[in-house]
């Protein structure tokens, strides 16, 4: 069972950047990354670490699967990813 584990760290890690273009680039990502945010400062800190951690969980979560599929359209596109611009 840990060898499980181990193995879908390591396919998560090696796809996480890609899988972090795709996040930005799908509707929750910019519905997320695109939110205003009102009320106490506190309270709008908090909710924006709150949007940060969650888009970082989405991404890892989704990396064995959407990681894949954006290096296979990255490749046909020839699209390079990892510039600052792409995790801005």
């Amino acid at each position: 069972m840990s060898v499980l584990h181990i193995v879908l760290t390591a396919i998560s890690a090696y796809f996480y950047p890609f899988s972090l273009y795709w996040y930005r680039e799908s509707l929750i990502g910019r519905i997320l990354n695109d939110m205003w945010y009102f009320g106490g400062f506190w309270a709008v800190i908090g909710k924006i670490i709150v949007t940060l951690i969650g888009g970082i969980l989405i991404a890892g979560l989704l990396a064995p699967i959407a990681g894949p599929i954006t290096l296979r359209r990255c490749r046909r596109k020839n699209i390079i990813i990892g510039d600052a611009k792409d995790f801005e």
